[in-house]
Order: structure tokens, then sequence, then C-alpha cells
């Protein structure tokens, strides 16, 4: 179980020395800003490589109902989507393949005016558009990655699970950084001690994947 929203902003208070009412509005900004921040996954490894780490609990099933003549649905708090399928009345599966919103206006420039079964979807936004009119109803299984939800109420806990240290680190460095500026012992230290704690989190993290892992780029490099 990890800690509230409550237990946070006072775990940070009781580092920082911010007990006033002012400096618990401001941290309860602040976490939130850093959870989303921490959901990028973007860290530095020492040989200098850029990873973007997936993170498990932001692993998501989103179930919809494509309906007949349909092109589109939405998906709300889309990160990225991994895979598609559909599935028809009589559970007849089918992978849709990916392509670019490019493709899709080369391949599809006009409205389809015959409705097929859909083997193609792009992404535009958080739309997902298929490459022809459904032909009947198709319920669609999208495998993808959301942002987190913003804690809210005092009980409310992180939507990512076991990084409560590297919340409380990190908004630590920030606080301190707010207060006596970027340079400052207290603002260094917990910087370092954040990014430290995000290393571990993440590696954990990719310990418990099986397929999806880290994704690396070079900068620079495509």
């Amino acid at each position: 179980m990890g800690m509230t929203y409550a237990q946070l902003v006072t775990a940070v208070q009781l580092r920082c020395f911010a007990g006033q009412n002012t400096w618990a509005t401001n941290i309860k900004i602040i976490l939130n800003m850093l959870v989303s921040d921490i959901a990028r996954g973007v860290y530095t490894k020492g040989d200098g490589r850029v990873l973007i780490h997936y993170w498990n609990d932001l692993k998501d099933l989103n179930t919809q109902t494509l309906a007949i003549d349909g092109t589109s649905i939405t998906l709300t708090n889309n990160r990225s989507v991994l895979k598609v399928r559909i599935a028809d009345v009589d559970n007849s599966y089918t992978t849709l393949r990916e392509r670019s919103i490019e493709q899709t206006d080369i391949s599809s420039p006009y409205p389809a005016q015959t409705a097929n079964r859909p083997s193609f979807y792009s992404m535009w936004g958080d739309t997902m558009l298929f490459d022809t009119k459904a032909d009947q109803a198709y319920t669609v299984y999208a495998r993808r990655y959301i942002w987190p939800t913003d804690m809210v109420a005092d009980a409310s806990t992180p939507t990512i699970t076991g990084i409560d240290d590297v919340i409380i680190a990190k908004t630590c460095a920030d606080v301190f950084a707010s207060r006596q500026g970027e340079d400052s012992g207290e603002a260094v230290y917990w910087s370092r001690k954040g990014d430290e704690l995000y290393l571990k989190a993440v590696e954990a993290d990719a310990s418990k994947q099986f397929i999806d892992g880290p994704v690396a780029f070079v900068p620079g490099r495509r």
C-alpha cells in the first residue's frame, strides 16, 4: 500500500520545514506535476543513451464498441497504443496493423462508400481512425499506455506504485530550489537523491516486464 496524497504532503513538509498552509497548497501542485514527469520515463544512462521507460502501472486494456458504419473511436488519457484487435459478433478476431495518418490520407483520401471489416488503424491525437467504415458492430480491444491520474482527495494515491520516495525527494528538491535557489545545498542534495531513487525505481519496475522494456535511442540518431 502506497502513501496517500496527504501523507506525501506531510512527508515533504517534515523534510523541508514547509509547514505553512501556503506551502501545503504549493506542494500538492508540485506532487502531481512530478508524478506526470516521472510517468514520461525519460532518463539517461552513463553511456549517454537516453531511455524511455513505460511503467507497468500505466498499462491499460481499453474496450469499446465500433458501431456499424463507424470509422473512429476516442481513447481518452492515451499515451501510446501497443496493439489493437477487433472482434465481431461471432467472436472472430483480427489484429489490426498500424499505419501513419499520412498513409491513411493517401490510401483512403475520401470516406469509404462500401463498408468492410477494418484492417488498419491510425492515431490522430486521441482519435483512432480506421481504414474503412465498419460493416457491422465490432468490439475494439486496444492495449495501450495511459497517463497517470492527478491526485485530488487526501486519501488518493499515485497511479504509479513504488515511487513514493522518488516523489518525496524530487518534490523536496523543487521546494528548496524555489525557496533558496537551485544551487543551494539542500536543493542539490534532494535533486541528486531523487535521481538516484528514480533510477532504482525504473530498474525495479523494468524487472517485472517480460515483453515491453525500455526503449533506447541515441540523441542525434534515428
